[in-house]
């Protein structure tokens, strides 16, 4: 009966261990998995951080209605049509109309179809536009 009593009791003691309370084992997996997040978190946010620094870096500084012809894709034509001009100089093609029949972009063609027009007139004239927002700005500061 010793015996029995000692296997019995052997059994009761491995079985005894609470499922649901404190456990060296479930407290250091609670911990590893604590800084596993961390490091998750810590690397999203820096990513975040850094996307919303290179979108910041994208946009212009200065708030203008003329944008630098420059920047877009169109400059390697000589000569544009009033569409392509008003997207180089992001006008409307309207305006692009009204400039050059009021004579401020010369070196123009009317065509059948609309108006060829030299780049190097439509740099002119950004640039003149450019030139005369810089003065309104400074003489208003």
């Amino acid at each position: 009966m010793n015996v029995q009593t000692q296997r019995n009791s052997t059994s009761r003691n491995s079985q005894s261990r609470p499922r649901g309370g404190f456990s060296i084992d479930r407290c250091l997996s609670a911990v590893i998995l604590g800084i596993f997040l961390l490091i998750a978190a810590s690397s999203l946010g820096g990513r975040i951080t850094a996307l919303t620094e290179q979108l910041k870096s994208m946009t212009f500084s200065d708030v203008n209605t003329f944008s630098s012809p420059s920047e877009l894709v169109i400059t390697d034509k000589t000569y544009m049509t009033e569409t392509e001009a008003a997207e180089y100089l992001n006008l409307t093609s309207d305006k692009i109309v009204s400039l050059l029949t009021s004579g401020e972009i010369k070196n123009y063609v009317k065509t059948q179809s609309g108006y060829s027009i030299a780049k190097t007139a439509l740099d002119k004239w950004f640039d003149n536009e450019a030139y005369q927002a810089e003065i309104e700005n400074n003489s208003e500061n």
